[in-house]
């Protein structure tokens, strides 16, 4: 059972998303509602929150508490929101292995986050079939593809779209500097707290010269990221970043 399994028959997932920031600030040419660093409360950002990446690969529980499979990924809305958790399911009930797709709703997280209940059994696991969920229909919502110019966004998806865990966790970030965007680090982890992203864990590189990670706010597409990007943008510099102190512990 491996974290990427679903990477390529999860690509091109699309659904009708709602939800938006309110425009304050522009970075480049993208708007979007900055919280400035020095009213970031990182700490309480992540207090009681759920890692998502011990969260990927957890055990699954079924309501009698019979381990029945893993955490395969986790689907966001382009908000933040937790809209599902694909797990993988296998070598029992004369199905052989497969995966599920779990409502956030119905899911319950263990209190230190290492594991999770649903409520698939044997008579129910048809009813969580990846593609009749309305998270996760291919085809449910057409995507709009936009051109970005300014802090090398280039082209975006600019059309609601859910997005994989897995695809946020690792990409590139980079910081304001000037006339373009600055290398900084990597997402490591992001803090999954009522029901939506409540913190973004970065880790910055070794030639920054800082140590452990640090909690940003979500910016999302408002940034100028998009799923099939590489690259994460903060709309902070240098500067306004070495008021924060790391968080390491999350919970």
């Amino acid at each position: 059972m491996r974290r990427h399994a679903l990477a390529a028959s999860l690509g091109a997932i699309a659904l009708a998303g709602s939800g938006h920031l309110a425009l304050a600030q522009t970075t480049g040419s993208i708007t979007a509602d900055i919280i400035p660093l020095q009213d970031w409360q990182a700490e309480t950002a992540v207090l009681d929150g759920w890692s998502a990446d011990t969260l990927i690969d957890a055990d699954v529980r079924d309501p009698s508490g019979d381990v029945i499979g893993n955490v395969e990924n986790i689907i966001f809305g382009m908000n933040g929101e937790v809209l599902s958790v694909i797990a993988e399911i296998g070598g029992f009930w004369d199905i052989g292995d497969t995966h599920v797709s779990i409502p956030w709703s119905s899911v319950e997280v263990s209190p230190a986050g290492t594991g999770v209940v649903v409520p698939v059994t044997e008579d129910t696991v048809d009813d969580y079939t990846l593609f009749q969920d309305e998270v996760l229909t291919a085809f449910g919502a057409q995507r709009q593809i936009g051109e970005v110019s300014g802090g090398g966004f280039g082209e975006v998806e600019t059309g609601p779209r859910a997005f994989r865990a897995t695809e946020y966790l690792g990409d590139y970030v980079r910081l304001s500097g000037g006339d373009g965007m600055v290398n900084y680090g990597y997402i490591e982890d992001v803090v999954i707290k009522d029901g939506e992203i409540a913190a973004v864990m970065v880790r910055p590189d070794v030639g920054w010269g800082a140590t452990g990670t640090y909690a940003y706010p979500y910016y999302g597409t408002r940034s100028g990221w998009s799923p099939a990007s590489p690259y994460y943008d903060l709309p902070y510099t240098r500067q306004e970043i070495e008021r924060l102190e790391p968080v390491d512990n999350i919970g």
